[in-house]
């Protein structure tokens, strides 16, 4: 094992993917990604899948891709993790956020978007109702509950929110309601000798407002009183300090005589009811769930609009709202599979792939009864392995997570026989990839003396660089493989040499293609230089960076995981793998495209490999107000269906299942956009010629592949189709010319706990007849009240007439 690399097979810099419920336990294959942080698209952080650990347990050894080297007998391989799990958790891990109600769901096929169908001058704050109905009706489809999609439902947001308000209607507390009716009780009670102008009897509520007009009538006197002197005072005096003298006098003269009606007007107030009392009870009677829906139906009328086709439209905010300028490409793209970048990142799985298998030799150690003659091959190993991850690590400590993936893309560059580690171009390099990662290169860091990039120049040059210690590694590796399969030949272990045979095999294998890629980018290095100098811009054949707002994903995987079934949760239209997965859901007449497509899937030695460019737009709504559904345990139902399940549910097919049958179980937050699509299918030996045809025939026709679709839906775009296929006698590369929604974030409603308006009573709450009752019976007991009073007064009054 001759070539060394960078990447450490344990304490890598990066996350694993996050586990979806559709994670089978499968291989898993490398996945990385790179984040542009520069822009108002909020991205995540990169994304690659760390390499396996020694592990403890060797009779349960896995490779990453291949079958797992241990002495037992030989069984069938493992089935590579379906690649749409793959794709699926490369998305997710850089654009998913933290919040556990939302979930990733995929479209198959791809949506292309037009970027002049959204365009706006969004800086002078006015968008124009063509884009307002447009992006509308981006953002309002919903989807049956699942992780990947044929299409939407048929239903929109703004109807199913209509009709779930309409199927709820509030409980009335029955302690509430009575607390409510003896305040109003007593503020309608009569106070004592408070008459009016015509002599009428007063209740509590008159009174206390009566005095409060009086307090605050002598409050608004004294204001204009003082608005008054200012001004008299201000055309006398020009001089500031001679006002401010006058001013002075004035006050100290005559506020107390005003202030002193003020007080008094409160104290008489206070007789009565203080007024942090009166709005204690005004709170009380302003209490209670239930209003929020009419309050929302309201806000849902008045920003309707009906369009001419009879719809009516809501106004949406897209986040960020320039997010249509992410739809343009600023350069020339022909290949993203070999822009420096994703060459960089590829270099980097490989090399994390090798350093994987090479750690499998120490668990193989493990086999070894008599250790004696492999022991200080073993030594050195780890000691190797120690000083690599001690390197490593104290970067990442020292300059957080983004210094490990730094080091990973500018490693080429500095073993580079063109470039070495003091060229001008690694110093772009290293510049560029702090950009990517958000890293300051002048940063001291955590506890550090020197700044990141000098750092990060003495780990890639000098004696003891972190580049000799991967030396080290690789070079000790081999020793130990050389040791191993000495030691299993003298012991006969015949399984133990299979396996070792079998890991230097494919470690060769790596180092071939490893080599390979360090000149391809030596090459697009070179190129991208010559080219900058010479501002010919037209010249470049890749991305030169990746686009604003955007977040790079990188996958290779085994042809063979795209026929391998994925337990994801897929809506019935939607195929998630084989021929019709592969050809976008598109059947074809004759066999030749399935029959070849399984051949090609079959070898061992097909590859796939997918680039490409994905952001995330957010989706505002101030017409929707999903908070609502939060109160529903104090609702009643009309219908049968919930809302939403009376419970949160697993983002998986159970989960999904308790979904289906509501009214509004999720919603779109969010949109996945992709663009500067490269597919690249690829076999070491030769690509079938019937295979190669059926990619291009299918590309011309406008078909799609895998996730993203081939229609064009730009009515400025001259060829029906969204996709070119080429080939070559070893693979077929596939390119998108037009960016498209691959998926949207779904967030799920609140559980619904509310009641069905026909089942059994709840003796803590009463129904609107009860509450309307019992209000009318506390007014007809008032009247009551008041007509014996008025009887009462009358007879007075006629026994004072009588009197002589």
């Amino acid at each position: 094992m001759t070539k060394d690399s960078l990447s450490s097979h344990s304490g890598h810099s990066d996350q694993s993917p996050k586990n979806n419920a559709a994670t089978p336990a499968t291989t898993t294959e490398p996945i990385n990604a790179q984040t542009n942080n520069s822009s108002k698209v909020a991205n995540s952080s990169s994304l690659s899948v760390a390499p396996n650990a020694r592990n403890q347990n060797p009779s349960h050894t896995t490779l990453r891709d291949d079958p797992s080297p241990t002495p037992a007998p030989a069984s069938a391989l493992p089935k590579p993790k379906p690649f749409a799990d793959q794709f699926y958790e490369a998305v997710n891990e850089v654009l998913g956020g933290t919040n556990d109600q939302q979930f990733l769901m995929l479209t198959l096929p791809g949506q292309s978007l037009d970027p002049y169908t959204y365009a706006w001058d969004y800086k002078q704050g006015v968008k124009p109702t063509r884009v307002l109905m447009q992006e509308f009706l981006l953002s309002e489809k919903l989807f049956d509950p699942c992780t990947m999609s044929g299409g939407d439902n048929g239903f929109t947001l703004a109807h199913q929110y209509r009709s779930a308000l309409d199927n709820l209607t509030p409980k009335l507390d029955a302690r509430l309601a009575e607390d409510k009716n003896e305040l109003r009780l007593f503020l309608l009670t009569k106070y004592p000798d408070r008459f009016d102008a015509q002599g009428k009897q007063l209740n509590v509520a008159q009174v206390y407002t009566s005095l409060m007009d009086a307090y605050v009538a002598e409050q608004h006197k004294f204001a204009i009183e003082l608005d008054n002197v200012k001004k008299n005072l201000h055309s006398t005096y020009t001089n500031d300090q001679d006002y401010e003298n006058a001013y002075l006098d004035w006050y100290f003269t005559n506020a107390d005589s005003y202030l002193n009606v003020i007080n008094e007007k409160f104290s008489e107030l206070l007789q009565v009811f203080t007024p942090n009392d009166m709005a204690i009870l005004e709170g009380i009677l302003d209490s209670g769930t239930g209003a929020e829906l009419e309050q929302a139906r309201r806000v849902l009328n008045n920003f309707g609009k009906t369009s001419p086709n009879g719809s009516t439209i809501y106004p949406v905010e897209f986040v960020p709202d320039n997010w249509f300028e992410l739809l343009t490409e600023d350069q020339k793209i022909e290949d993203a599979l070999e822009s420096v970048e994703a060459l960089t990142t590829r270099l980097s799985l490989l090399e994390t792939r090798r350093n994987s298998l090479n750690a499998q030799l120490l668990t193989l150690s493990d086999y070894i009864p008599d250790k004696a003659e492999v022991q200080s091959a073993i030594t050195n190993a780890e000691q190797a392995q120690s000083a690599l991850d001690s390197a490593r690590n104290d970067l990442i400590a020292g300059y957080g997570s983004g210094a490990g993936r730094v080091l990973d893309a500018v490693a080429a560059l500095a073993q580079s026989p063109l470039f070495g580690p003091t060229s001008p171009q690694l110093d772009e390099e290293i510049s560029r990839q702090c950009q990517y990662n958000n890293i300051d290169p002048n940063s001291k860091g955590n506890q550090k003396e020197s700044s990141f990039i000098e750092a990060i120049k003495g780990l890639l040059s000098g004696d003891g660089s972190i580049l000799q210690k991967q030396t080290a590694m690789v070079n000790s590796a081999s020793e130990l493989s050389k040791a191993l399969a000495n030691a299993a030949a003298k012991q006969n272990i015949s399984s133990l040499s299979t396996a070792v045979h079998s890991l230097q095999g494919q470690v060769d294998a790596l180092d071939a293609e490893i080599q390979s890629l360090r000149e391809k980018i030596d090459q697009a290095v070179l190129a991208r230089s010559q080219n900058i100098a010479s501002e010919d811009k037209d010249a470049l054949v890749s991305t030169d960076k990746l686009p604003d707002g955007f977040t790079q994903i990188v996958i290779e995987s085994a042809a063979s995981a795209m026929t391998t079934q994925s337990d994801m949760v897929s809506s019935a239209n939607a195929h998630s793998y084989g021929s019709y997965f592969f050809f976008c859901g598109v059947t074809h007449s004759s066999s030749q495209a399935e029959s070849s497509f399984q051949s090609f899937s079959a070898s061992a030695e097909s590859k796939v490999q997918i680039a490409l460019n994905v952001a995330k737009v957010s989706f505002t709504r101030e017409w929707f107000n999903p908070g609502v559904f939060a109160l529903t345990k104090d609702m009643y139902r009309f219908s049968k269906n919930r809302i939403s399940p009376n419970k949160i549910t697993t983002h998986d097919a159970a989960g999904f299942k308790e979904m289906q049958d509501c009214i509004l179980p999720c919603y779109p937050v969010a949109m996945i956009i992709a663009r500067d699509i490269t597919i690249r299918v690829l076999n070491s030996a030769s690509i079938s010629s019937d295979f190669a045809h059926s990619c291009e025939q299918h590309s011309a026709t406008g078909g799609g592949f895998l996730f993203f679709g081939g229609s064009s839906s730009s009515s400025h775009s001259s060829s029906k189709s969204n996709s070119k296929a080429s080939s070559s006698s070893k693979s077929v590369t596939i390119h998108f010319n037009a960016p498209q929604i691959i998926g949207y974030y779904l967030e799920q409603v609140r559980p619904d706990l509310s009641t069905p308006i026909t089942g059994a009573a709840d003796p803590e709450s009463t129904n609107i007849k009860d509450f309307v009752k019992a209000y009318k019976d506390m007014l007809a007991a008032i009247n009551n009240q008041q007509q014996i009073q008025q009887q009462v007064q009358a007879l007075q009054q006629k026994q004072s007439l009588q009197m002589p």
